[in-house]
């Protein structure tokens, strides 16, 4: 009863002091819409800057099926020459599909929005401890104990990155991303999770720091991590397309792994952006598919033979995956265009794992905090 009774009290507490620096609560919400202003100056019109890309795949999707269909004996001779403006009509057709190149400017946004919320919740928690270390001594001695000052510390933030977040989504999913509103409170949830375990992390670094200077030059080298292994500057090795062709009588012996590759598997399991990244694109229109990008099938073996032009039409082809698959390679659940239509998981459904690794890492992150507590100041 006396620890519900503390937390409580330390919950009002917080409320005043954060209310009380009104220069400091002005700006916490203030930086949002200028962020998101940013956000909006650089990527506007980002879905015409590869209308040229996108047409190109979808054109080839349907003359790769075209060829097929006409050699197997499905193609009457009196529409060869009207193929390519019926191709041209299917192409127009299809105009949610988009290519690679476009994808990755879409996923730029979505890495843009997880980063800004990563940066909200560190930054409100990294001084929120060390600030008070004066009185730490004291007050976790003789008045409250460590789980309920840790406690109501982590409420009060979460409510606040919680509207940092929501003024952020607000400002720029429904306008930029073209999101309903049940997927925008999605994101938002998302953001806030995501928020939510940079909290955790701020607050052990606070509780680590020995002072105000260090916890703050400290907050880039939890910053820069989530940027470099967040899954969008550079991705993982490509599993998605297929390998150029071989030499012809050569095989191709398979690299070993150096160990920087699995540190970088080790740090990006770690991130807080990798995870929050994904569980983000799992939730857009093109989380189960829509993503076009282009393979190349080697037409022949024999390097002697002359190949026709519909052979090599043929060997081009494309291949559909969705924005997860495309950063993540999750390749098992990518079929093929010219396959036909599989069965697709749910949208939202690939946010699970991410999500519940995230609620993991808030777990993690304050079990140090409070160990951290104890260990300086018991």
């Amino acid at each position: 009863m006396k620890s519900l009774n503390d937390f409580c009290v330390l919950i009002s507490r917080n409320f005043r002091v954060f209310v009380s620096d009104r220069a400091n609560c002005r700006w916490a919400f203030l930086q949002v819409p200028l962020i998101a202003g940013l956000m909006v100056i650089a990527f506007w019109g980002f879905e015409s800057d590869e209308r040229v890309a996108d047409y190109f795949v979808r054109f080839a999707t349907h003359a790769h099926q075209y060829f097929v269909e006409r050699n197997s004996g499905g193609g009457a001779a009196e529409l060869r020459n009207s193929t390519a403006w019926k191709l041209h009509e299917q192409t127009q057709k299809d105009a949610f599909q988009i290519s690679a190149a476009n994808a990755q400017r879409r996923c730029g946004l979505y890495f843009v929005m997880v980063s800004a919320a990563i940066w909200f919740g560190i930054m409100a928690a990294s001084r929120e401890i060390v600030n008070e270390q004066h009185v730490l001594f004291r007050e976790l001695r003789c008045c409250f104990g460590v789980l309920p000052y840790l406690a109501a510390k982590f409420v009060v933030l979460t409510w606040i990155v919680g509207l940092q977040t929501f003024l952020l989504m607000a400002l720029v999913a429904p306008w930029m991303l073209s999101l309903m509103i049940p997927v925008c409170l999605m994101l938002w949830g998302t953001l806030w999770l995501t928020a939510m375990a940079a909290v955790s992390l701020g607050l052990l670094l606070s509780a680590a720091s020995p002072s105000n200077r260090v916890a703050l030059t400290l907050v880039p080298l939890l910053m820069l991590p989530q940027l470099l292994f967040g899954g969008l500057l550079r991705p993982g090795p490509s599993t998605l397309e297929e390998s150029p062709p071989p030499i012809i009588g050569s095989k191709a012996p398979t690299p070993p792994r150096h160990t920087f590759q699995t540190m970088n598997m080790v740090l990006r399991s770690m991130a807080i952006q990798r995870w929050g990244f994904e569980a983000a694109l799992a939730l857009d229109r093109y989380a189960t598919n829509g993503i076009l990008t282009l393979t190349l099938s080697w037409p022949d073996a024999d390097p002697d033979r002359m190949l026709q032009p519909d052979e090599w039409m043929r060997g081009i082809n494309t291949r559909e995956y969705s924005l997860v698959d495309l950063v993540f390679n999750n390749s098992d659940n990518s079929p093929s265009p010219s396959a036909g239509r599989q069965k697709q998981p749910r949208q939202g459904c690939q946010a699970t794992r991410p999500a519940i690794i995230l609620l993991a890492m808030v777990f993690v992150f304050l079990a140090g905090c409070y160990g951290t507590l104890r260990m300086r100041f018991l």
